[in-house]
This record gives C-alpha cells, sequence and structure tokens, in this order.
C-alpha cells in the first residue's frame, strides 16, 4: 500500500520542545510530520507526533492534522482499535481510509 506522498509538516522548534517535554512522553520528536494516510486521501492530512504514555494503560497521543493551503490543528483522538497479528493501526479511531500498520 502507499501512504500519503505529500510532504510532511514542519514543528516548529518550540512546538518540538514542548512536545519532548511533556510529562510521560514516549519518544523523541522529529521535526517532520508525516502524513499516515493513504496516497490519494480526501481531507487534511493526519501524522501522530507524540504519544504520552500514563499509569494503567492510559495514553494520550498528540494528532497534527493539516492541509494543503496551510491550515494546522492539534488533536488528541484514541488509536484505531484494528490489530492484525502483533501489528496495531497507527491511525486515529475513524480514519479514513486503509489501516496503517506498524
Amino acid at each position: 500500500m502507499l501512504y500519503c506522498s505529500t510532504e510532511a509538516a514542519v514543528l516548529t522548534p518550540d512546538e518540538k520542545a514542548r512536545l519532548e517535554q511533556l510529562p510521560d512522553a514516549a519518544y523523541k520528536v522529529d521535526l517532520e510530520v508525516e502524513c499516515l494516510l493513504v496516497d490519494g486521501h480526501a481531507g487534511t492530512h493526519v501524522g501522530l507526533a507524540q504519544s504520552q504514555d500514563h499509569a494503567f494503560d492510559d495514553q494520550t497521543h498528540w494528532w497534527l492534522q493539516w492541509s494543503a493551503e496551510g491550515g494546522r490543528e492539534w488533536t488528541h483522538q484514541t488509536l484505531c482499535p484494528a490489530e492484525s497479528g502483533d501489528a496495531v493501526c497507527l491511525l486515529p479511531v475513524a480514519h479514513a481510509g486503509d489501516h496503517h500498520w506498524g
């Protein structure tokens, strides 16, 4: 499957620092956020920028949604519950198109 071929969204240094300094941050943040949807999708682009792994399997996911026109929005959505063997879908719940397995 081909994933979205749009240019990645570039985070500001302040956005990157804020995401890395979140309590229970799961990983080091890249300056670029790639769209994880299928190539040719409709609507906004969606990329996972950071996750917070709290106690008791509670997580907060920081999704960046952006458009070709330049609009950007941060959202918190749960992960899609789909699984395939040991892989889970790395997209937000109710995403359009195919799953992104990781």
